[in-house]
């Protein structure tokens, strides 16, 4: 049964780790795919404005965050910012444990403090990420809370919250994300807001993988 909708994650996936731009045999393939009635959807836990390319893919949809903002050409499909409670906790966490944080907004990012693994973490990320103005952390909606650390401090971190949880898709950092999202209810909020009915296929990374699987508008 061929797929009306199909969801690619970016890193290891359309771009090989390392790389900075998407080979161009994937980019014909996705167009092959596209012209075949098949939508084309980005998830990533990558922000909006850290995508490698620029307008030249045509998909039809974005979902970043590791599924907390969904949006297309039209607008804002969903959006599930991180609770403005337990985000200051996180930040307080952090703090006790000397240890930064790299808060993403829907339009940019920054850091609290910095150390050796922040340091690392920016070579291999080289997005644009100054200090992170701490008088923002109550007035704008912050979606993702990357921390760059190899050790294993999710618990620490979390401590006093109970709405988050933390995913960790390579060894220099962990995200901490909305508990009850991630890209699979992404997912499903994306198709309970388009056709009834979509053969869906989801393409990712080591991490990421589902098999072939229908949903249904309820």
């Amino acid at each position: 049964m061929r797929p009306e909708i199909a969801f690619f994650d970016i890193d290891g996936t359309l771009l090989e780790f390392g790389a900075k731009h998407i080979n161009p045999l994937v980019t014909e393939a996705l167009c092959r795919l596209q012209r075949k009635g098949c939508r084309i959807f980005l998830a990533t836990g990558r922000a909006p404005y850290m995508l490698p390319f620029s307008g030249e893919m045509p998909f039809d949809g974005l979902m970043c965050f590791n599924g907390s903002l969904a949006f297309n050409a039209t607008g804002t499909i969903f959006a599930n910012p991180l609770d403005a409670v337990d985000t200051g906790t996180v930040f307080l966490n952090a703090e006790n444990l000397g240890t930064p944080v790299i808060a993403a907004t829907d339009k940019d990012r920054g850091y609290t403090c910095s150390n050796g693994d922040l340091e690392d973490y920016l070579r291999f990320s080289p997005y644009p990420c100054p200090p992170f103005d701490h008088t923002r952390k109550q007035h704008d909606a912050i979606y993702q809370l990357t921390v760059p650390t190899c050790a294993d401090i999710g618990t620490q971190l979390l401590r006093g919250t109970s709405r988050l949880a933390v995913v960790r898709w390579c060894d220099r950092a962990l995200d901490i994300i909305p508990k009850h999202c991630g890209k699979a209810g992404a997912m499903r909020e994306i198709l309970t807001c388009a056709l009834p009915i979509y053969t869906v296929c989801r393409k990712g990374s080591k991490d990421s993988h589902m098999p072939l699987f229908r949903f249904r508008k309820v």
